[in-house]
Order: C-alpha cells, then sequence, then structure tokens
C-alpha cells in the first residue's frame, strides 16, 4: 500500500511541475520572432502595422495554413464572384482590369509639356514654330 501511496504522490508532482513548467513557457513566449538568416521581424496575425492595415481581416481558426497539400485549412479569403473572374483558377474569364493606354486623364501620369509655360498663351505664330511633330499634342503638324 505504501508503494501506492508513493507511487501516485510522483505522479501528483510530476504532473504538477509539468503544469507550472508550461505556465511558465506561456508566460515568456515572445511576440514577435526576428529571423536572423534574413533579418526581417515576423508578426503574429493580429500585431504590426502591415497586419492591422489589410482589408480583408477575418477571425483565424486553429487550423490558419495548410502546411502539405491536401491538408485541412479552415481559413480562406472569401471572393467575389466578380474578383474570381479576374484570377487564373484554371482559366481567365476576363482579361486585365484595364490596360495603361486606356486610363482616364485623372490616373494617368502628365506630360511634362503640359506645365510649359511658353504653351500657355499659344496662337497660331507658336504653332508655325513648333517642329514636324507637336510635343504638346503629339499629333503631326497641319500647315
Amino acid at each position: 500500500m505504501t508503494d501506492d501511496i508513493r507511487r501516485q504522490r510522483y505522479i501528483r508532482r510530476a504532473v504538477e511541475s509539468a503544469y507550472e513548467y508550461n505556465v511558465f513557457l506561456n508566460r515568456s513566449r515572445q511576440r514577435i520572432y526576428l529571423d536572423m538568416q534574413t533579418n526581417t521581424p515576423n508578426y503574429p496575425v493580429g500585431l504590426g502595422r502591415q497586419n492591422k492595415t489589410l482589408a480583408r481581416t477575418e477571425k483565424v481558426g486553429r487550423f490558419p495554413v495548410a502546411v502539405m497539400p491536401s491538408q485541412y485549412q479552415d481559413w480562406y479569403i472569401k471572393y467575389t464572384p466578380e474578383e474570381l473572374e479576374y484570377l487564373p483558377v484554371d482559366t481567365v474569364l476576363k482579361g486585365p482590369i484595364m490596360r495603361i493606354d486606356q486610363l482616364p486623364p485623372v490616373l494617368t501620369t502628365p506630360d511634362v509639356s503640359d506645365f510649359d509655360t511658353s504653351s500657355e498663351g499659344s496662337t497660331d505664330s507658336d504653332d508655325e514654330s513648333c517642329s514636324s511633330c507637336c510635343s504638346y499634342c503629339n499629333n503631326p503638324q497641319q500647315e
């Protein structure tokens, strides 16, 4: 009987010791990890400026990343049907969103000649001084 009592005490002490050590590890856990090879700080989801400014923030579950193919994963981004038409899932249903030359004039970068002071008050005499191609509108001069 005394051996059974001693064995139970040892088991209880071992469990309490493991519990205390686990509590110690959880308290001393670092919030930010520095990758020594790339010298890049890694923040857990929810910390750092980049993670806080994400447009799509959803609650991350217990299995956020699939490490191996076909592994269970419960966190993903839900795309709208319009967004899925532009993604290459097998084939793209729509082409690029908009080509650069088709952008509205507000979004295109202004030409340097737009801000030229000599072209502000252009008259017919100024048009005669242009070369064969006008730098303001990039159209050939008509004589």
